[in-house]
């Protein structure tokens, strides 16, 4: 992978390994929307637009040769940088086990966010849906007791049966709001058990969103397309310093809202 420049960076194998380490940590924790749609690829950093299997048609109806465009996603490039200190990275060599990678740590966390954002709001530059923009044909109305919440899982099901979407079914919900749930627990059945009993899958919190989605986990129905996928490369170094940055290629496609209903608390 030559676009990251790897091979020109100061830096050595090992301590290449623990910046992938550590950002791979981060990664993990923070990425939400990767949890429950589908990851396609990765196609590789030259793969630059996703097929959707239509076409435009843009001839005119008296035009003895019809033609049209192949509909298509193009995909987003992301790429954020940040400094390390040469002398805090060689202390990895001097045996340090807890070097600081904190400026590392928060542009990981930035471009989670980023990531995540555009799997649940969308990005209207790039011509991508997010989750969200189909929230008000898609909505139901919960109460704020667990009782309410049970209740709109049901019609939730409800729905998903009328539109032909087998499960198994997971609630994806803001942590405050879960955790305000939970609160109100006072029987010996926990609310988590009842939830993942009823849905026949998980319970995701995430801060990401305001209130609750309902999704099919079935497969198929919402898809995070990769071109490259994260990843940390070299830019150039500064003094005392190494400027790297993190990058991603990548697109997401909502194929069927209807695998989805929103919870509006």
């Amino acid at each position: 992978m030559e676009f990251l420049k790897r091979s020109f960076a100061p830096l050595t194998e090992r301590q290449w390994q623990e910046i992938d380490k550590r950002a791979r940590e981060i990664f993990k924790t923070q990425l939400y929307g990767r949890r429950f749609i589908d990851v396609e690829g990765p196609y590789g950093w030259e793969y630059a637009a996703h097929p959707l299997g239509e076409v435009e048609v843009l001839s005119e109806e008296n035009e003895a040769v019809k033609w049209g465009l192949r509909k298509s996603l193009p995909l987003i490039e992301l790429r954020a940088t940040f400094t390390l200190k040469l002398w805090e990275l060689d202390n990895l060599e001097r045996g340090k086990e807890n070097i600081d990678l904190s400026s590392l740590e928060e542009t990981v966390r930035k471009v989670a966010e980023f990531e995540d954002e555009v799997i649940f709001e969308g990005c209207e530059k790039s011509g991508v849906k997010g989750l969200l923009s189909f929230k008000e044909e898609r909505k139901i109305q919960s109460g704020n007791s667990s009782k309410d919440l049970l209740e709109s899982l049901v019609r939730a099901l409800s729905t998903f049966s009328k539109d032909g979407i087998d499960g198994p079914y997971t609630l994806v919900i803001n942590t405050d709001r879960w955790i305000n749930f939970l609160k109100e627990e006072t029987g010996y059945y926990p609310l988590e058990k009842r939830v993942t009993e009823l849905l026949g899958g998980r319970v995701i919190t995430t801060p990401r969103i305001e209130d609750a989605l309902v999704v099919s986990e079935r497969g198929g129905d919402f898809k995070l397309i990769l071109g490259q996928d994260l990843s940390i490369g070299y830019e150039d170094r500064e003094k005392d310093s190494v400027r790297l940055f993190v990058t991603e290629t990548f697109t997401f496609y909502v194929v069927n809202p209807e695998a989805m209903v929103y919870l509006a608390f």
